[in-house]
């Protein structure tokens, strides 16, 4: 069975409404129900003191405190229920003290307008809280003035009024513990959701951004673009995916490259490299960018080594052999964020371009460099000249083919050699 109180806090909530939303409704959907008990109180002193206009009144404020919480569930429009219980508290709390005016200590109901007034405290809103606040002093003020000029003689009855004022106070107090208490502490719960929102967005934002570019984004929204002259770029492509992919559910072919490209991207922290993102089973990523460094060339060197390695140490979807075609190219490099909703780091220029010939060039198993990675590479790692070929879009270029470490080649292996015959 729902209790009252969860039919009064869904009051106005909609599905779509954000975690915020629905803390702000459910304040004033409490703030609205306390309303008619509080002026109940009031209807039952004015019927033993036997006040005829003072019972109208009351029933009056009733209906509209009720009427506008109807409102307010069928339509969910926080700001219209917000522009309306201003007005009705105000007015009707003064009407209902100068229909009292002949009750003692009907002053009490004064206080009946304080939801209203501390709803818009625990709103945060300064500007309407002082709005609140000044409409609050005002509205006593000129009920008092008419109370002083036209009043009315004291009713019989004077200690029971007495007592249904205590039973007022209660009801005020019962106000604080049923609204504002339970209230405060949901905006602590929301403050504390919107901490853990807050976390889950930033690591969101860290996987699809550089940690350095998330920090620039936040801080200065609007173009991020920077130029690298000394970066190196990676492309890998799964040799034969294609007709293979044909041959697998697509359940095992997301699957399958899950794995790949998840180890890739471990190979590709552990060097400090930057994933730019993946394109079909094609794989990017770039050294240099963005945190500059002068070994950005041996870096990717040795993801394209060590990824050639896992595949061929693995078998895939259902003990398949898999091999890696890898091209890479060292030179300058534009890098920026494109996108509004969906964020994009990506690469522009020509070595970008000059890496993905190398990679369409190359060969299952090989790492195709050009003669400016081999350059950049130094004697470290050893390499075999591939000699002149011909590059789509570019015409000649002399290549080479990355074998391996210099630690872990044979003893007595040049460090380069020359094209194979």
């Amino acid at each position: 069975m729902v209790s009252p109180l969860a039919l009064i806090d869904r009051l106005g909530a909609r599905a779509g409404d954000s975690p915020h939303l629905l803390l702000a409704k459910r304040n004033v959907a409490r703030g609205g129900a306390v309303m008619v008990p509080g002026v109940a109180v009031m209807l039952g002193e004015c019927l033993l003191c036997r006040q005829e206009l003072g019972v109208a009144i009351c029933l009056v404020t009733i209906l509209a405190h009720l009427t506008n919480l109807v409102l307010f569930g069928r339509s969910g429009n926080l700001g219209g229920y917000m522009r309306r219980i201003g007005p009705i508290t105000l007015v009707t709390t003064a009407l209902v003290r100068f229909g009292m005016r002949g009750i003692p200590m009907s002053e009490a109901i004064y206080f009946g307008a304080l939801p209203w007034v501390l709803g818009a405290a625990l709103g945060a809103h300064v500007r309407r809280l002082l709005a609140a606040c000044a409409s609050w002093v005002g509205m006593v003020a000129l009920c008092e003035l008419a109370v002083l000029r036209f009043p009315a003689p004291s009713v019989p009855g004077a200690a029971l009024a007495a007592t249904l004022f205590v039973l007022n106070g209660a009801v005020i107090v019962a106000v604080m513990c049923f609204v504002v208490f339970p209230l405060d502490l949901g905006r602590r719960e929301l403050a504390l959701a919107l901490r853990h929102e807050h976390a889950r967005s930033e690591r969101l934002l860290l996987n699809v951004l550089p940690v350095e570019i998330a920090e620039r984004l936040k801080d200065a929204p609007g173009t991020i673009a920077d130029r690298f002259d000394h970066a190196t770029v990676l492309f890998a492509d799964i040799a034969g995916f294609t007709p293979m992919s044909a041959q697998l559910s697509p359940q095992e072919l997301v699957a399958t490259l899950d794995e790949i490209f998840s180890a890739f991207d471990d190979i590709a922290h552990r060097h400090q490299l930057e994933k730019i993102k993946t394109i079909g089973d094609a794989y990017m990523v770039v050294g240099g960018v963005p945190r500059p460094r002068a070994d950005h060339a041996q870096a990717v060197a040795l993801m394209a080594l060590e990824m050639c390695e896992l595949v061929a140490a693995r078998r895939f979807a259902g003990g398949r052999d898999l091999a890696l075609r890898i091209g890479v190219h060292t030179g300058e490099v534009v890098a920026g964020v494109i996108g509004k909703k969906k964020f994009s780091y990506d690469l522009w220029g020509d070595t970008v371009n000059t890496a993905s010939r190398m990679e369409s060039h190359s060969v299952p198993g090989g790492i195709q460099v050009s003669e400016a990675t081999r350059a950049a590479l130094g004697d470290g790692f050893v390499l075999e000249a591939r000699g002149t070929i011909e590059v789509k879009g570019k015409g000649p270029m002399r290549t080479w083919w990355l074998k391996a470490r210099a630690e872990a080649a044979p003893p007595g292996m040049p460090l380069t050699q020359s094209a194979t015959p």
